[in-house]
């Protein structure tokens, strides 16, 4: 139960009796006794309401009716802040990777193109970013979403139908044909999409004009697969970047899962701890593609008649493209941190914490 407040706020005149006599007669003396005691009373009372607000933080002395009204707002609470955690994550994605796009194309251009060994990463990016204009800076970028829209649709379809094909035959009972099939739809996958990574690729080296969308003749090759036979080996080589890029992707994921999980409920933690494992999947991104990209970038290139790139057996300027690929981390790193800490200050003032 609730502490009572005191009942008594004023005292009688059974309780002035004995003040005179003791000999207290004067009303002036008598009125500062009552003032003083009703000071008192005030004093108790607010220690009393300030306990009770205690009690019913903690639900004591509440009707059910007020313990279920209090439980649904703490839930509503916290799904909005769940809610705008999850949106805070996905425009911290968002913004790291269109502030980092023109430095991610840079490492395109670095694995394919021959540079001076003096020259610096910084040196390059700073030419880049003063000479180039906004759209250049970004010519490959919705080619690039539209492919991985498309490969993502298109692996998921095949392994949700490889899934229901495996639940009702005898193949559940060879788990190694069914993930050689995996692997068959990862690389069909990119097969497919060949087209639009080869344009994805000369719009990063500047070979294409940046496009909102590809042109009709990309599109009408992804229709017509056959047509890529001739060009086998570069299309498998592709497929087999994209498919280790994205198998590298997911391991980093599925550690990082396991390493960075914090039991708490904060909501920065929490939005931490998914920027992390997404930085930790772009610096696997970023290094494998690097490291497995060079040769299937280059052979892109002098297939289309560029003379000034690096064949594709050749090692290239590897300390540079390695000093780029740790800068791109490191700032994709820091952007993505800067917009969850903007997101933890703004939810501070969407949501106040109280008792």
């Amino acid at each position: 139960m609730f502490i009572r407040h005191l009942q008594r706020t004023t005292f009688g005149s059974g309780m002035l009796a004995p003040m005179a006599d003791a000999g207290v007669p004067d009303s002036k003396e008598a009125s500062a006794v009552l003032e003083r005691a009703k000071q008192n009373m005030q004093r108790q009372k607010a220690i009393i309401d300030g306990q009770n607000e205690i009690l019913k933080a903690v639900g004591i002395g509440m009707s059910r009716d007020e313990i279920a009204e209090r439980n649904n707002k703490r839930a509503r609470r916290e799904e909005s802040e769940h809610y705008f955690g999850s949106k805070m994550i996905t425009v911290a994605v968002f913004l790291s990777d269109v502030v980092m796009w023109p430095m991610a194309e840079l490492l395109e251009r670095l694995q394919v193109y021959r540079t001076r060994p003096d020259i610096s990463y910084f040196e390059i990016l700073r030419g880049t970013l003063r000479t180039k204009s906004l759209p250049s800076l970004y010519a490959s970028l919705t080619t690039t979403t539209l492919r991985d829209l498309i490969n993502s649709n298109l692996r998921a379809f095949a392994h949700a139908g490889l899934n229901r094909l495996t639940a009702r035959t005898r193949l559940r009972d060879h788990p190694h044909v069914v993930e050689g099939l995996r692997m068959a739809v990862e690389v069909g996958s990119w097969v497919i999409t060949y087209p639009l990574s080869e344009y994805e690729v000369l719009q990063a080296l500047h070979i294409e004009p940046p496009r909102l969308v590809p042109p009709l003749a990309v599109w009408l090759r992804i229709l017509q697969p056959w047509k890529l036979l001739p060009n086998l080996p570069h299309v498998l080589e592709v497929a087999i970047v994209g498919v280790c890029s994205i198998k590298a992707v997911d391991l980093t994921g599925a550690a990082a899962s396991q390493l960075l999980t914090r039991q708490s409920d904060n909501l920065f933690h929490m939005a931490m701890d998914c920027i992390d494992r997404n930085l930790l999947c772009y610096a696997a991104y970023v290094v494998s593609s690097s490291i497995l990209g060079s040769p299937a970038f280059r052979s892109i290139a002098i297939h289309h008649g560029v003379t000034t790139a690096y064949m594709p057996g050749e090692i290239g300027n590897w300390r540079v493209v390695m000093r780029a690929a740790t800068a791109n981390i490191f700032f994709y790193g820091a952007v993505s941190t800067a917009v969850a800490v903007l997101g933890d200050l703004v939810s501070g003032v969407l949501f106040p914490k109280t008792l």
